[in-house]
């Protein structure tokens, strides 16, 4: 059966979910997918739902990575000369765009030994990645293909052949490692403050009654006690695994533990005190409502 024979849900990976998410993207053939750029994919906004381009774009990359069923994705629409170049021009503005923090985290753990997109997803899930960098899965098969195109990535020999293309490995090469020691070296890393969501709500606390701001520090607090077992597990684990204590993942846990004590010393702090919150006296700072 070729591929202008073959359904959509004859491919391997795709539900009556992905079935749906394609329909909102105007794909409804193997034929038309075939067709498709998944980064430009990726960043069309005419998906009228949240959640289209996480499941079916990234079943798009992964489906690519495997080469099942879609043989020869071309990198731009088949829509004749001008959309080819228009594709091509958004390539080259691609390459010169700062690399992002997923961009970043793949080159360097692909730069300690060559992975598939899988394998990858698989060891930062294993370093809980998401603790400490906003890396989701699509966005994993994303940043392959975009380093893969700037050169950054390339491919590396398979010590397992016999799994197939869908098990491609792919090593950081040196201009990779040398924009990552570049993007390393920003003052931004070190010069940029925080913005958490419960320093937010914080602030516009006042705005809610005094029941439900003690309950939300009540939450809070569980939560932050719950985060703090968690990780001193992690912290030993990870102690036992490096086999010393100067290592980037050790400095890590125990910033983020110091972390978690402080603000739960804040908290019961806080307890203590909501009772006695009162309005600002500076009448700068109080609204005619509040007087």
């Amino acid at each position: 059966m070729n591929a202008q024979e073959r359904r959509l849900e004859d491919l391997v990976s795709i539900g009556p979910a992905m079935l749906r998410d394609f329909d909102l993207l105007g794909i409804r053939s193997v034929a038309q997918l075939a067709q498709q750029n998944p980064v430009r994919l990726y960043e069309k906004p005419a998906a009228p739902r949240p959640g289209t381009r996480t499941s079916a774009v990234s079943t798009f990359f992964a489906l690519r990575w495997r080469r099942r069923g879609i043989h020869n994705c071309p990198r731009n629409s088949a829509s004749g000369g001008t959309g080819a170049a228009n594709g091509r021009t958004g390539m080259r503005a691609a390459k010169k765009q700062q690399l992002t923090t997923p961009d970043l985290v793949l080159l360097s753990l692909l730069s300690e030994r060559p992975m598939h997109g899988y394998q990858a997803n698989l060891e930062l899930e294993r370093r809980q990645v998401r603790d400490w960098a906003g890396v989701s899965r699509p966005q994993v098969y994303y940043s392959l293909e975009k380093l893969a195109e700037m050169g950054m990535v390339r491919e590396a020999a398979n010590p397992e052949p016999q799994l197939g293309p869908e098990r491609r490995m792919y090593a950081t090469t040196a201009k990779g490692r040398s924009a990552l020691a570049e993007a390393l070296a920003r003052e931004s890393w070190t010069s940029q403050r925080e913005r958490p969501p419960f320093l937010t709500w914080i602030i516009l606390s006042w705005q809610a009654e005094a029941e439900v701001v003690r309950r939300q520090v009540v939450r809070r607090r569980e939560f932050l006690e719950g985060e703090l077992a968690r990780e001193e597990r992690t912290l030993r684990d990870v102690r036992k695994e490096v086999g010393h204590g100067f290592h980037e993942a050790i400095w890590t846990l125990e910033l983020m533990l110091e972390q978690f004590r402080t603000e739960l010393r804040w908290l019961h702090r806080l307890a203590r005190e909501l009772p006695r919150r009162a309005a600002s006296r500076h009448p700068a700072h109080v609204s005619p409502e509040v007087k």
